[in-house]
């Protein structure tokens, strides 16, 4: 009985504490699309808009959002703005979770944010790789987890299953290539 009246009160605390940063992301940014949902703050952001916002929540002492946990892209091809970054925010002091997300096309671009939050260099590396988001701002965009020579991005839902040329490995080549080897060496 004890632990179900310490969790009830846990869990109107942690309401209380989502209203008063609802309603102080509200009273700076009065036309912000926001909504709590389960324990957390959703924020819809223009990506034009995404570095003021993010200075904002890292450095105003109402938020001080100022860990970045990921960054989660969703790829819908069957929707104009084709691709939803979803930025994940703790805010170590006052022990809270905040999601911005951001919706933008295949050929347009985000701007890095690599400036405010040093994790998100990786991250955003990933991104690149995995999905062509290109982020403007960025000191080393490069592919990390593929190959440089490989074509397209694999996490993109139109990217074929078996890729673009099927590989596979044959004995006989191996052979061959070591035999040529041998044969370069001993000349």
């Amino acid at each position: 009985m004890k632990i179900k009246k310490i969790n009830f009160i846990n869990n109107l605390l942690i309401k209380k504490l989502n209203l008063k940063i609802y309603k102080s992301i509200l009273k700076i940014f009065p036309n912000i699309k926001l909504r709590i949902k389960g324990f957390s703050t959703v924020i819809e952001l223009k990506k034009k808009y995404i570095i003021l916002y993010l200075k904002i929540f890292k450095h105003t002492s109402s938020f001080l959002f100022n860990n970045l946990v990921d960054i989660i892209v969703l790829d819908y091809p069957w929707k104009k703005s084709r691709f939803f970054i979803n930025y994940i925010f703790r805010s170590s002091v006052f022990n809270k979770t905040i999601s911005i997300y951001v919706k933008t096309s295949l050929n347009n671009y985000l701007y890095s944010i690599s400036n405010l939050f040093n994790s998100s260099s990786w991250i955003e590396r990933e991104c690149w790789d995995f999905f062509g988001i290109f982020f403007t701002y960025h000191k080393n965009l490069k592919r990390i987890l593929t190959d440089y020579g490989f074509k397209g991005n694999p996490l993109k839902k139109d990217f074929p299953l078996i890729g673009y040329k099927e590989l596979f490995f044959s004995i006989f080549s191996k052979m061959l290539k070591n035999s040529l080897i041998k044969k370069s060496i001993s000349k």
